[in-house]
């Protein structure tokens, strides 16, 4: 599990890691439920380069 949670990016990782997940699928819930409450227009990848994505309407 450790290895999946080193690729999210920054504010999801810090999500995840304060739930302290005790399966894949929870960490992947945590981590969806995370992205989808995002608000911002960019994110940032493991490597800290940002991906420009679109406005959600």
């Amino acid at each position: 599990m450790d290895q999946a949670v080193y690729g999210l990016g920054k504010r999801i990782k810090s999500h995840v890691l304060m739930k302290e997940p005790k399966s894949m699928n929870e960490l992947i819930n945590i981590a969806k439920m995370a992205e989808s409450t995002d608000s911002g227009d960019q994110r940032g990848t493991s490597q800290g380069h940002q991906i420009k994505t679109p406005n959600k309407l």
